[in-house]
């Protein structure tokens, strides 16, 4: 699914995973896309340890780990591509490991929620472009959106103690929100405690030097980046968190929500709710089982008519 140019980086990864259709089915907004997608389909890649074997070396002597992560443009049914969804387990009261992200390529939509026991108290959509870098605070799940015409590429450190866990996506069917063409958000119904989400602008934090990337800025001062390792390094968060500034979607409290829809602000609007309704139908069709089909009844067709035609030709001759 990726070419080699312009991404040398992902030939020097340790380990790569795909992740496909089928496995992203517990968290799909609209199931009915599996039906003429072809359930191998690769959704998104993962390529582990990307740097040479001296920054992989350091990186290593100081527990962290950079990942590149790969997701085409692509709609399934009336939701963007996405990941399936994580949080990072807790390490003592210190709380769970923080994620640092960059946009190596692309348009990124990062969907954050904060987690307290069995629900969620916070609930995020920042919006990132190609050159930021985005820091995932600790205890916050995160889902990675391509929601653009362009393939997105992402580059991470995280910390090699790091724990993901994946069943409270799947146990839920996705995250608070499911990210929708047109500029909608919709409310999954299998959360009660969310009434509100706050739509945000990346702005890189003044913890990353700011013309580097990761693994530059990694080589530069290996100790700058030690929170990653070490939560309680940098514990006031929330001064972090706030300063983002932004927009809030709301529909008041009350835990009888319902599925209720917002829409994203125009000059926040998704790059790929631009595309044509054209586009993006030829963009899945070209992707499912259906061009298979076309293909075979189309061929089926076109032998069935030449053969009436030799028929035709062999009768009347």
């Amino acid at each position: 699914m990726v070419e080699a140019s312009g991404l040398d980086v992902l030939t020097s990864a340790g380990l790569r995973q795909v992740r496909r259709l089928r496995e992203l089915e517990p968290v799909l907004y609209d199931t009915s896309c599996l039906g003429h997608l072809d359930s191998e389909l690769p959704v998104y890649e993962i390529y582990r340890d990307c740097c040479d074997d001296g920054a992989k070396d350091l990186l290593r002597k100081y527990g962290l780990r950079y990942d590149v992560t790969v997701i085409p443009p692509l709609l399934l049914g009336e939701e963007y591509v996405k990941t399936l969804g994580h949080r990072h387990l807790p390490v003592g009261e210190a709380g769970s490991h923080p994620e640092v992200f960059e946009v190596l390529e692309g348009e990124a939509v990062f969907f954050l929620q904060k987690q307290r026991g069995a629900e969620v108290d916070d609930v995020s959509l920042l919006f990132a472009r190609e050159g930021d870098k985005v820091l995932i605070p600790p205890g916050r799940g995160h889902v990675l959106i391509n929601a653009s015409s362009r393939r997105l590429v992402l580059g991470h450190l995280i910390s090699r103690s790091s724990v993901e866990a994946h069943d409270p996506y799947v146990e839920r069917r996705g995250a608070a929100f499911y990210v929708l063409t047109g500029g909608r958000l919709v409310r999954n119904p299998n959360y009660s405690s969310v009434s509100e989400v706050r739509v945000l602008r990346a702005e890189t934090s003044p913890l990353l030097e700011s013309g580097l990337g990761l693994v530059q800025a990694f080589l530069r001062d290996p100790s700058q980046l030690a929170l990653l390792n070490e939560p309680s390094l940098f514990a006031d968060w929330s001064a972090l968190q706030s300063a983002v500034k932004g927009v809030v979607l709301s529909c008041g409290g009350g835990s009888d929500l319902g599925s209720t829809t917002y829409y994203l602000p125009n000059g926040m609007i998704p790059i790929g709710s631009s595309q044509s309704a054209l586009l993006e139908y030829a963009t899945q069709f070209l992707l499912s089982r259906n061009l298979l089909i076309f293909l075979n009844v189309f061929l089926a067709a076109y032998a069935a008519l030449m053969f009436s035609t030799l028929i035709s030709m062999v009768i009347y001759s």
